[in-house]
């Protein structure tokens, strides 16, 4: 029974994996998502999307656009994230997160300490 999960697991994750390569390919309105978790790794921060963006993307494909995207930076908090967002935060989320709009993209990010 686990090697089954395992073995979907991995399949999903392939196939989220395409989809991902299809959308930065085939949808300039998804460059912008591209270019700031890329910039995010680039100074050392380690993102993970999660939640809507993913769910959609999966599901119906790179011709959705998802709401926001959720995001956590793994190796930081708050404090320490909190600077280098200032010129795209909105708000503080109800949650403690911040919400930010980069282009036409909303983006939702916490420390993973403080989600």
């Amino acid at each position: 029974m686990a090697k089954a999960h395992i073995s979907a697991k991995i399949s999903d994750e392939g196939r989220l994996k395409k989809k991902l390569r299809d959308m930065q390919r085939h949808s300039a309105k998804f460059t912008n998502v591209v270019e700031t978790i890329s910039g995010w790794n680039e100074i050392g921060w380690t993102p993970v999307i999660f939640g809507g963006f993913v769910r959609d993307l999966y599901v119906l494909g790179s011709r959705n656009y998802p709401r926001d995207v959720d995001v956590v930076i793994t190796n930081k908090n708050n404090l320490e994230i909190e600077p280098n967002l200032q010129s795209w935060m909105v708000r503080r989320t109800s949650l403690g997160g911040f919400h930010l709009q980069k282009g036409t993209w909303n983006f939702d990010v916490w420390g993973l300490e403080d989600t």
